[in-house]
């Protein structure tokens, strides 16, 4: 199922996206919709991070366990082939 949204961007974010768009051969909206495909998993740390946080868990611990699944997350961008 898709939800659709709504939203603004300033000019220059615009025209960075539209640019994008133009070198991959698609509609603004598939562009960014694959930039944030893309992100999903930093979007679930970053969530995963606060409901620690919430649920009293250390703030040192959720730090580091944040900036561990990001270099996971780093490297193996890097490393693919």
């Amino acid at each position: 199922m898709a939800v659709r949204v709504m939203l603004s961007l300033d000019d220059e974010l615009h025209a960075s996206i539209k640019r994008l768009s133009e070198i991959q051969g698609l509609g603004k909206a598939t562009a960014i919709r694959g930039l944030l495909e893309g992100q999903k998993p930093v979007i679930d740390a970053m969530i995963k991070a606060h409901d620690d946080l919430i649920m009293g868990k250390d703030k040192k611990d959720v730090e580091r366990e944040y900036l561990e699944f990001m270099g996971r997350l780093v490297i193996n961008e890097i490393t693919k082939d």
